[in-house]
């Protein structure tokens, strides 16, 4: 079954249902990754590959952030 992937992990954002965020050398298959935790059963960890960083940089909470302040990104 087909569901667009970045529309899912925005509409999660919006919900409130992200407890936390942060980059990984590598996530499975990518590398690197931005990696969404949510609290749902079904989409429960969402990589995100570096080229669509910058479209949710300004939408992820800095206080669910999971990793060292100094490997943030300019926004």
């Amino acid at each position: 079954m087909y569901y667009n992937y970045h529309a899912t992990a925005k509409r999660l954002i919006a919900e409130g249902r992200l407890v936390g965020w942060y980059f990984a050398a590598r996530h499975k298959a990518i590398s690197p990754a931005l990696v969404l935790v949510f609290d749902d059963d079904k989409h429960r960890v969402m990589p995100v590959r570096e080229y669509r960083w910058a479209e949710y940089m300004s939408v992820l909470p800095a206080e669910l952030f999971r990793g060292d302040k100094k490997t943030l990104p300019e926004k």
